[in-house]
């Protein structure tokens, strides 16, 4: 208490003090960088390696096998997570999450180190990256020309574009999709290299000895230094025909002379289009520590200023801006926020009918707002969905510790006698340990989200602590500016009688706040206080009729769906195409601009991108002529009627008329992004196992029956089993005879087939692949590999068909693997059904497919992160009341209080159910964070009824049990009503608020809002009746002396 009225005495200290908060927080605010989700960068590290033409068998052989034995021992190490498609290997090694990330990278390096020796020598260096799981790109363009060639549109936007873009801040990186690459094609003749006696190597290497540009060394003259270099290089088409590749005395044999040399663009292997018409896509990457709407601006003004040079005919289009949507959320999200702030400054001016009270408590209110800033850019918070959501629970919140001592310094302004700035400080002391005794509880309630790991802490972690900062502001603020300001403005026209007479003081400190004495009750106050009283009286009757209540509330309670996070209305769809194995990009090309002649008259579509032969994953876009998307951007949320996930039935509807034999039309909601195991569908259904064959016979088994569930959509294997394959049996013995060996026929199948590069052709800082292979219209039949030559060490020409047979077979399109363990992925979206849902149907199922021993299921996708993140609620949730349970137990030095505070949880934590059924919402990660509030404000209120009940009793001034309790709830009503309210008007603004990002917070905020509604009751009726069963209570006997 004397700390306390020194500080009342040095009010201007205590207002400098908020002033240089004021101004920290105001300078915090301007460093924060803006975000849509909070960092959740976990240790990722992806390992590329390029094996051209290598089938995915035989890369799971002698690539897969190899590398994850030495991965899988890395300490720290979560899963691995592998692909192995033809002529490419992918690996994700997957740490968990308090793994430090360099230490990772360092530890994959090392492992890559020792098996690289053991890996094939023909392939690709292998790359190694730190990943992003952030990842996607900040912004997507489409460039176009009605002028320029596709191949001239291309070479602009990698030779002039893309270093311009690249120098600006903040980028890491892009990827320029589509359009057509130039490249120098030597189609040989094979008749007339077994005529010269020539083989595509013998072609290849004059190519390169030819094409020749070298340093040889500096040349100084005395006065000046040149450097000196061999520049042999081709300059055109004509250069490379005029090569000679054998001389026999005065006959020369040219490159023109064997083979047809074609300056042309390569084959095509993507087809990118922009709102129907071609274009060349570049997707640009951030900088992980890189704001994403910083970058976003700072490309956008600088593709301004290039628009502004550039030829009329160039177009720019930005297609996918994330700092667009960033910033409608954020926007929507500080709507909120600011409909909060007025929503509780309404309701303290309702109960509080005094404007000085209330000035108190809106001056104070952002005062703590802007000081938790400071401490936000301190902890390196960005301004996310999350923080933005934890400003707005906390604005309730804000204001409990501060309603609290204002509504008992409203009773100390209405008394005259006495040292006013003493009854300030009687007053704030008499209140301080109830006070901390919550405020220790309810911070006790965010110490589990340090505790756990997982998503669940990456992810709520900064909105956790966000709230835990404002909470401990605003009871620094309760107790020290709150007091300030209520003797600054009640304190004029008083006298602080500092000389007044001692006993005056103590008298005025020690009486007791009973009604009867000290003010009178409202009406509400007489009606409450009767209730109680008979509430109390006839205990054991309303406890029975309780008890019924209660069981039968629970039996007819039902409880709500489940899902990992709310989907979030963002108007993104993606139409995914599958094609079966062997499918040309012509004929998915051909699918693909039907869909886009459906779509492209509908208004409620902003714009969409097409992508064939190809999927996007990760950094990368990965060659694929059977598959192809179309990604679709509806017009913002206000402009439609529609929502996204009404408008898929709409579209899924109108796309049935596309039939596709063996194949499938896939529509999606696209996925957030930057979340570990996501997936592109909702349900990843793994089938492992060792036998790729039974693994594909009982997914395609398990897939037929999911197929003809409702509460399951776009169920597909993800990759079919097999493809046509050709195979080249060498004839040993043959083979011996010739004097060739098997290893020489692989290779000259390869380089005729696949492709061999020769060297490079240059065109200003351009470098063209000059590519030995057989033209395309050629490798039309089997039989053309027999007619591939030979030479053998004797020098006689002769072909593959000499000594081996082609033979027809199939292999494997993709070989995936999970911690070295083959699975065959199964794919479904939710139909009819939420998440929860949906993955029960799948285990049904799934128990009833019969495996043998060594074969299981197991689910990634939204589906495993939904499972984490329940687990993870359940731990938080227990932890949390358990260490509640520990501070009130310490602060009240009994088990009683903490343990029926504890027990009565339930009974709040109910609304949140009824309120989540009420209004059609499910159960989601986000939600947890309203349960922690509603205990919250559980505890905070029944501390104030306890600890103003041991008050009550400690005066002497009641004579039952019942009185005690009767006055200490009627007392602590209209503080606890007023804390709840607010703390209901902070989300009453997100519940109503239908803006983009917002809607992740939905059902928060209705869970929150039902919560709150049942804990008052439950605080008002509730609490007082078990409280009266296990209160303790003796009359004193200094009053009992007095009555006898």
């Amino acid at each position: 208490m004397n700390l306390i009225y020194l500080l009342l005495k040095r009010k201007t200290a205590v207002f400098a003090l908020a002033i240089l908060f004021v101004v920290m927080g105001s300078v915090g605010f301007n460093k924060i960088s803006v975000d849509f989700l909070p960092d959740v960068n976990y240790p990722l590290i992806k390992v590329h390696i390029w094996w051209k033409n290598a089938t995915p068998g035989d890369i799971d052989i002698y690539i897969s096998d190899v590398v994850e034995r030495e991965i899988s021992g890395l300490e720290g190490l979560d899963y691995l997570e592998s692909s192995a498609i033809e002529g490419s290997y992918t690996l994700q090694v997957n740490f968990k999450y308090e793994a430090d990330r360099d230490a990772a990278f360092m530890d994959v390096q090392a492992a890559m180190n020792r098996a690289i020796r053991k890996l094939p020598k023909d392939i690709e260096p292998p790359v190694i990256i730190k990943a992003d799981p952030q990842q996607l790109p900040v912004l997507r363009i489409a460039v176009s020309s009605n002028v320029w060639r596709e191949e001239d549109l291309r070479e602009w936007v990698e030779q002039w574009l893309q270093p311009r873009i690249m120098a600006v801040n903040g980028v890491a990186g892009l990827d320029v999709i589509g359009g057509k690459k130039h490249e120098i094609r030597i189609h040989p003749d094979l008749k007339a290299l077994v005529r010269y006696g020539i083989t595509e190597k013998d072609l290849a290497a004059a190519l390169e000895k030819w094409n020749v540009e070298l340093f040889a060394g500096r040349i100084d003259d005395s006065q000046r230094e040149f450097i000196a270099r061999t520049n042999s290089r081709f300059k055109n088409v004509n250069d490379i025909k005029n090569v000679v590749v054998k001389q026999d005395g005065i006959a020369v044999v040219t490159v023109g002379q064997l083979a047809n040399v074609i300056s042309d663009s390569e084959e095509v292997r993507f087809i990118t289009r922009f709102n129907g018409a071609g274009c060349v896509n570049i997707n640009i990457y951030k900088a992980p520590d890189a704001g994403t709407v910083d970058v976003s601006k700072r490309l956008a003004a600088k593709l301004r200023e290039i628009q502004g040079g550039i030829e009329k005919h160039i177009d720019f289009r930005i297609f996918e801006n994330q700092a667009d949507y960033v910033d409608s959320a954020l926007k929507g999200v500080q709507r909120s926020a600011l409909q909060a702030i007025l929503l509780v400054v309404f309701v303290t001016l309702i109960f509080l009918r005094s404007l000085r009270m209330s000035l108190i408590l809106i001056t104070v209110l952002p005062v703590i707002l802007i000081t938790s800033f400071f401490f936000m850019n301190l902890a390196r918070f960005t301004l996310n969905i999350f923080t933005m959501a934890g400003l707005i629970i906390a604005t309730g919140m804000a204001l409990d510790n501060s309603i609290i001592v204002t509504e008992s310094l409203s009773r100390v302004v209405k008394q005259k006698t006495g040292d006013f700035l003493h009854r300030i400080a009687v007053s704030v002391a008499g209140i301080f340990s109830p006070l901390m005794a919550s405020t220790l509880a309810i911070m006790s309630l965010f110490v589990p989200f340090v505790m756990v790991s997982g998503l669940t802490a990456v992810l709520f972690r900064e909105l956790v602590f966000t709230v835990a900062i404002i909470v401990f502001v605003s009871v620094v603020a309760a107790l020290l500016f709150v007091p300030s300001m209520a003797a600054m403005l009640y304190g004029f026209g008083r006298k602080n009688n500092d000389k007044s007479d001692n006993q005056d003081q103590k008298n005025i400190s020690d009486s007791p706040e009973k009604p009867e004495l000290n003010e009178k009750y409202s009406l509400p106050q007489r009606i409450y206080s009767s209730v109680i009283s008979y509430i109390i009286r006839f205990r054991i009757i309303v406890g029975l009729l309780l008890i019924i209540g209660l069981l039968v509330g629970f039996y007819t309670l039902k409880t709500p769906g489940s899902e990992f996070l709310p989907e979030v209305d963002d108007g993104r769809i993606m139409i995914k195409i599958k094609l079966p194995t062997g499918s040309t990009l012509k004929q998915t090309d051909g699918y693909l601009q039907r869909v886009e002649s459906i779509i492209a008259s509908d208004d409620i579509i902003e714009s969409y991108s097409t992508l064939s032969g190809g999927k996007m994953w990760g950094l990368y876009t990965f060659e694929s002529a059977v598959e192809g998307e179309i990604n679709i951007q509806m017009v913002p949320p206000e402009m439609r009627k529609t929502s996204v996930h009404k408008y898929m039935i709409i579209l899924r509807k109108k796309l049935q008329k596309i039939k596709i034999p063996g194949g499938k039309l896939m529509v999606r909601k696209m996925r957030v992004k930057g979340l570990r195991k996501m997936g592109e569908a909702d349900l990843e259904i793994q089938v492992k196992g060792t036998d790729l064959n039974k693994l594909y016979k009982y997914s395609g088994n398990l897939g037929s029956k999911l197929s003809n569930r409702a509460q399951l959509a776009n169920v597909h294997l993800a990759m079919d089993a097999t493809k046509p394959e050709l195979v080249v049996d060498v004839d040993r013995l043959k083979a011996t005879r010739y004097g060739v060996d098997p290893l020489m026929v692989a290779k000259t199948v390869r380089n005729l087939a696949g492709g061999l590069v020769a060297t490079k052709f240059r065109k200003g800082d351009l470098f063209y692949n000059i590519t030995v292979r057989l033209p395309e219209n050629e490798l039309n039949s089997p039989d053309v590999l027999t007619k591939i030559p030979l030479k053998t060490p004797a020098g006689n020409m002769i072909t593959v068909g000499d000594l081996a047979k082609v033979r027809h077979t199939t292999g494997p399109v993709e070989i995936l693997r999970d911690n070295q363990l083959k699975f065959v992925l199964l794919r479904a979206d939710v139909g009819a059904a939420s998440l929860g849902e949906a993955l029960e149907t799948v285990k049904k199922e799934v128990k009833a497919l019969k495996m043998p021993p060594g074969y299981e299921v197991t689910y990634s996708g939204k589906a495993r992160l939904m499972t984490d993140i329940k687990t993870s609620t359940v731990t938080v949730l227990l932890f949390s009341l358990f260490f509640a349970f520990i501070i009130l137990t310490i602060q009240f030095n009994n088990f009683r209080y903490g343990t029926m505070i504890i027990l009565t949880a339930p009974l709040s934590l109910a609304g949140c159910v009824v309120a989540l059924n009420a209004t059609g919402h499910i159960f989601g990660g986000t939600v947890l964070l309203g349960l922690i509030i509603v205990i919250s404000a559980h505890i905070n209120d029944s501390v104030l009824l306890f600890a103003e009940s041991e008050h009550q009793a400690q005066t002497g001034l009641w004579f039952t049990k019942r009185d005690v309790i009767c006055a200490a709830a009627t007392i602590r009503a209209k503080p606890r009503i007023m804390t709840t309210l607010t703390t209901i008007a902070g989300f009453v603004p997100l519940a109503i608020s239908r803006g983009e990002g917002s809607d992740m917070l939905v059902p928060m905020a209705y869970a929150a809002i039902g919560g709150l509604v049942f804990e008052i009751v439950t605080a008002l009726f509730i609490i007082p009746l078990l409280f009266s069963f296990i209160f303790s209570f003796k009359t004193p006997e200094s009053k009992t002396s007095q009555l006898m």
